[in-house]
């Protein structure tokens, strides 16, 4: 559950990252929908996937007994097991290192978005001036 709420958390970054828009009325609105709209959609689709993909005898359950899965080998990893009970079992393993390399894509959105909250903090004097320091040759108000 916890993976489900932590992947809608890519609106707050459309917010950080939002100045630097071309046309901000139209690309924010739309980024912020979308951020929250894709990942529902996929989601969606993987609990489709599961519950297609699902093989009881594999899980060593008696089909239906939705209490028994939580408790199962399924429970820990379910779209890892249902892979591997189909014959996927390559492409299980290419998702255990996706599973392994794709927080490092959210480290660097989010040390970006860290950076760029510090930025706005100094801009707006509330906190200490040379955080407002930028070695770009952008300046504040140069759009």
């Amino acid at each position: 559950m916890g993976g489900i709420a932590f992947g809608y958390l890519g609106s707050r970054q459309v917010l950080d990252y939002g100045s630097e828009a071309r046309n901000p009325r139209r690309d924010i609105p739309l980024a912020v929908i979308g951020s929250i709209l894709i990942p529902m959609v996929i989601y969606l689709g993987l609990q489709i996937g599961f519950l297609g993909a699902l093989d009881w005898k594999d899980a060593g359950l008696a089909p239906g007994d939705w209490a028994g899965l939580t408790s199962s080998d399924w429970a820990s990893s379910p779209l890892f097991s249902a892979l591997g009970a189909a014959g996927f079992g390559s492409f299980a393993t290419v998702l255990l290192i996706d599973a392994a390399v794709s927080p490092a894509g959210n480290g660097r959105v989010t040390l970006g978005s860290a950076a760029r909250a510090s930025y706005a903090f100094g801009v707006d004097a509330y906190a200490p001036a040379p955080l407002a320091r930028s070695t770009g040759t952008a300046s504040p108000g140069s759009r």
